[in-house]
């Protein structure tokens, strides 16, 4: 009985947030419209009124209410989610970005080859169950244990979102000293922060206060640069609104949980983790998928800060649209089409 109210709970949820009168509980999630900021909302409505919270990668793994109503042993916070794991290729493993959210590239799995298996890697400790990662190192050695289960002796086709550009770096060169071939590191839209280029605490303190009094300038002018950026700019203030008031009536916790479906220490461990991270230049090629609209200040536009740190070179690859946009069509359709023919490749040399 209790399974049968969680369906129709869930069922009801589906239609208010997809905007359906009726829906079949075979229906594929995504098939009806639903995206990763949809899923979010589900998730929050499904805790709210059944009390169980669900990772949001498990609408990949379970993406229909017949499916997604089961008992919540099954569902799993593991870190490896599998986005498209049939295929004779190299895999390719896909680092989550600060948000933590894998299920934005579900589109770019799509958009590769059918032959092509997909991986996506979402941090520990999203539950608020396990204690997250306190290094970055941690994360990658992490990550790479995780990938090994699925490639143990590479070579290896790592990519990673924003901050998780960083984690992925730090993975290649830990396969590296472990003498693993890295086939491919693709990163999107990942931005090296001046400070990761310093160990000294207080050097590290002082570059990040200077990059913060830049961004807020920036952030400032480019919301008024066009309609886009000012809408932008007007839903994240109306976002941080909301979180607001959900902090003030459910606490911190409860806040983070309804509003991101994670826990919120996770933020601030991750915080630590990259504050601390020191990058070292690497004899590493990288693949820099760069959007060619900026919405964030950057000390090094051109390269995103890499050009000092991967010592074999950069080949860049500029996508339409801004950082938010990659994995949305269409540029998420331009990225698959680079990225495929890169993975398909065996040049190495030619690089920017």
């Amino acid at each position: 009985m209790l399974k049968l109210i969680q369906k129709k709970i869930i069922e009801t949820i589906w239609k208010e947030c997809l905007g359906i009168n009726e829906i079949d509980i075979k229906s594929d999630f995504f098939e009806l419209g639903g995206h990763s900021i949809l899923a979010v909302k589900v998730m929050a409505l499904i805790e709210k009124q059944t009390g169980t919270r669900l990772p949001l990668a498990s609408l990949i793994e379970y993406p229909t209410i017949a499916k997604l109503y089961m008992d919540k042993k099954i569902i799993s916070w593991d870190s490896l989610v599998p986005l498209k794991p049939t295929g004779d290729k190299v895999p390719l493993f896909i680092v989550h970005g600060a948000n933590h959210n894998v299920l934005i590239y579900k589109n770019l799995a799509g958009s590769l080859d059918d032959g092509q298996p997909v991986y996506a890697l979402q941090a520990k400790g999203l539950s608020g169950e396990v204690e997250p990662h306190k290094s970055v190192e941690e994360m990658a050695s992490h990550y790479i244990s995780e990938i090994k289960t699925i490639n143990p002796d590479g070579p290896y086709a790592l990519g990673g979102f924003s901050f998780g550009g960083i984690i992925a770096f730090e993975m290649a060169k830990q396969l590296k000293a472990e003498g693993k071939k890295v086939k491919i590191l693709a990163l999107f839209d990942s931005y090296v922060y001046p400070s990761y280029y310093y160990s000294n605490p207080l050097v590290k303190k002082t570059v990040s206060a200077s990059y913060n009094i830049a961004q807020l300038i920036f952030m400032g002018l480019n919301m008024f640069s066009s309609k886009k950026n000012f809408k932008r700019r007007k839903d994240l203030l109306k976002l941080k609104i909301y979180g607001l008031y959900l902090r003030i009536k459910y606490g911190r916790e409860k806040q983070n949980q309804l509003q991101f479906n994670y826990s919120s220490k996770i933020d601030k461990m991750h915080e630590l983790a990259f504050i601390r991270y020191n990058l070292t230049p690497q004899d590493i090629i990288v693949d820099l998928f760069r959007s060619t609209e900026n919405i964030y200040f950057a000390h090094d536009y051109k390269y995103l800060g890499w050009k000092s740190i991967a010592l074999k070179g950069i080949r860049k690859h500029l996508i339409s649209g801004n950082h938010s946009e990659m994995f949305l069509s269409p540029a998420v359709e331009e990225v698959g089409s680079v990225l495929q023919k890169i993975m398909d490749s065996d040049d190495s040399e030619n690089y920017e």
